[in-house]
């Protein structure tokens, strides 16, 4: 018993980190939309995702900002993530490696969003956003080239 509360306090932490980062996606861009409109709620799910790969305040490096631009976009389109969700779990089951799913995920919200939806702003913003995603994905893709990105483990998760 001991041994699983040990494993669970790893997981713990990162999730609760996850979702207050998805919900700081979410509230920018909604906030921006109810006082400004909808070109304020673009700009602010860019502004955001940008805030968080390239903080100003603090020494800290940043982050990937794939769970920021989740909430952000969800915010402007929550079809488009319902896609990236399925293709992100699809390819995670598949492959096993979180940077091909980031990339399978990331590049079929951007070519999905330049398909179905008919918002200019929208596409800039899933541009801008896929493409900081994928450059902030640089170091893990070296990684993966040289053998030596972990595979994710199911076994044991829950």
């Amino acid at each position: 018993m001991t041994e699983w509360i040990k494993r669970k306090q790893r997981y713990i932490p990162k999730l609760f980190l996850s979702l207050i980062d998805l919900l700081k996606g979410m509230i920018a861009p909604g906030l921006a939309w109810l006082t400004v409109g909808m070109v304020g709620a673009h700009l602010a799910a860019v502004a955001v995702v940008l805030g968080q790969i390239y903080p100003i305040w603090g020494s800290k490096r940043g982050d990937t900002g794939i769970t920021v631009a989740t909430g952000a976009i969800f915010i402007l389109s929550p079809i488009l993530i319902l896609v990236g969700s399925v293709i992100y779990l699809f390819s995670l089951l598949v492959t096993r490696y979180m940077v091909l799913s980031v990339f399978f995920a990331t590049l079929a919200v951007m070519l999905f969003s330049l398909v179905f939806i008919a918002h200019v702003y929208l596409w800039v913003v899933t541009i801008s956003v896929g493409g900081l995603i994928l450059f902030r994905q640089q170091r893990y893709w070296r990684r993966f080239r040289r053998g030596m990105e972990p595979p994710f483990r199911w076994r044991h998760f829950f």
